[in-house]
Parts: structure tokens; sequence; C-alpha cells
């Protein structure tokens, strides 16, 4: 593992409530055109981790297995040194597709999520018009979807998410159809959230300028000669996303000279 020494602030949060994830001897087939093969995967609680890595490469399917919806034909995959059986508990996902119901407002996609969590009718529409206000849409609660712009669409997307409190935060390409000025926004959510609930997140993408932002850790994936786990590159031990430049300038060149081999 490549061993950055950066600096990441202080001041953090030192509750950990986030799950830990261990992938150990994994092997997941797809026929003949596709297997994924992890050794020992460690993921500590409460870190940001972003896969990187070219399409084919296994990301997504690391996320499934952490999730549990899918599991390997050998291998385990531990939450918290537990086996992982069926989905997780208090696992939350977001994905490049928004995923809301459109035929609910904004303050009702987030409430319902949280009356499913057992919440009464009138305490979920208050936390979801709070979560709402955490992302700046408190003016939109009571918009659709189709009202909203995308970037408006993820950020509840987001807000629901959090809304539960999870352990373990999934995503999955989450920025990739959003423009620059949102994806910083998000990026800015995205850290608040983990300083405060300081749960694990795995973040899959292809963009490094996403992984720099966010993570404590990055995980470069490789297609060949099988999917797999190539390098992992080590960022930030407390707050991430706080790298000067010419770190971000020195990390972004070594993980592209990596991916050009992959």
């Amino acid at each position: 593992m490549a061993k950055l020494a950066f600096s990441s602030g202080s001041g953090m949060n030192t509750q950990t409530v986030g799950v830990s994830l261990v992938f150990d001897q994994i092997k997941l087939s797809f026929g003949d055109a596709y297997q994924l093969e992890i050794d020992r995967l460690e993921l500590p609680a409460g870190r940001i981790t972003a896969l990187l890595g070219p399409s084919g490469c296994g990301k997504s399917t690391l996320l499934n297995l952490a999730a549990g919806y899918l599991s390997g034909q050998s291998g385990v995959v531990y939450h918290d040194g537990t086996p992982l059986q069926g989905p997780a508990s208090r696992t939350a996902l977001l994905f490049q597709q928004r995923n809301l119901f459109p035929w609910m407002t904004a303050e009702k996609n987030l409430a319902f999520a949280l009356e499913n969590q057992g919440l009464k009718a009138q305490l979920a529409q208050e936390k979801a018009r709070d979560y709402l206000k955490r992302v700046g849409l408190q003016a939109y609660a009571k918009h659709y979807p189709d009202e909203l712009s995308g970037g408006m669409q993820q950020r509840v997307g987001l807000a629901r998410a959090l809304a539960v409190r999870p352990r373990l935060f999934l995503m999955d390409e989450p920025f990739s159809a959003l423009d620059s000025y949102t994806r910083q926004q998000m990026y800015a959510h995205i850290l608040t959230a983990w300083e405060e609930l300081q749960a694990t997140f795995l973040i899959v993408t292809h963009d490094i300028e996403d992984a720099l932002a966010l993570a404590h850790q990055v995980i470069v994936m490789r297609r060949h000669p099988e999917p797999g786990i190539s390098q992992s590159f080590q960022l930030a031990d407390e707050r991430p996303g706080v790298l000067s430049l010419a770190q971000q300038q020195e990390i972004t060149q070594t993980i592209y000279q990596v991916m050009k081999t992959l």
C-alpha cells in the first residue's frame, strides 16, 4: 500500500458509530466473462474510502457485496467482525440515478423513509424538513422531483439517506451527472454529514477529484488480468479533503500513472 504522509487537520468528533468492513478471500464469478477476486481488504469504521478504476473492474460489485446484496462463491464479508448474511442493517445507498418517488414531494420522500424506520408521521415530517434545511432545500419541501434540477434531486436523495442515520453509506457514481459547482456543494454536505454521523462511507467514482475531496483512503481497482485491487493510497488520518494544491497534484499524478497501466 502506498502511504502518503499528508496532514488532515483536527477537531473532529472522535466517537465512531460506523461499521468496520472486511472482505476476506472473496471470489465472485459472472459466467466466463467476469470475476472478482479479493484476498483481503479491511475498511476501518468511521472512514471514507473511495474506489477508483476503469469500467468492469468490480467497483460496483464490491459495493453490492458490502451492502449484502451479493455474496461470493467463496469468502466472507464481515461487518464489525460478524459474517454478513443478507442485506446489511442501517445502510444507506446513493446512486447516480436519483430514485425519488415522482408522486411524492421532496418532504414526503424523506418522511416516507423515516416512517419506514418506525417514526410517527408528524415527527417524520419534522425531521424531513430539518434534513432538507441541512442541504439548503427547505424552500423546495413541497416541490415534486420533476420540479427540481438534477443537482437538487441528488441533494434530496442525500438528505433522505442521511435522515435514517446510517452506519454504512454506500455511493455509486453519485456526482457523475452534476456540474462542478453542485459537486462542490455535495462534497461539503457529505463531509458535514460524516463529521456528525461518523459513519463508514464507501464511494465508487471514476473521478480522482471526487476521491481527493472526500476520502481518507483511495483504493485503485484493476480490470486485468482479473478484476481486483491494484493499489491503495492513504490520504488522511482525520478529516479528509484538506490536501494542499501541491499534495493534490502529487497524488493525482501518482494515481494517474497507476491507472494508465490497468
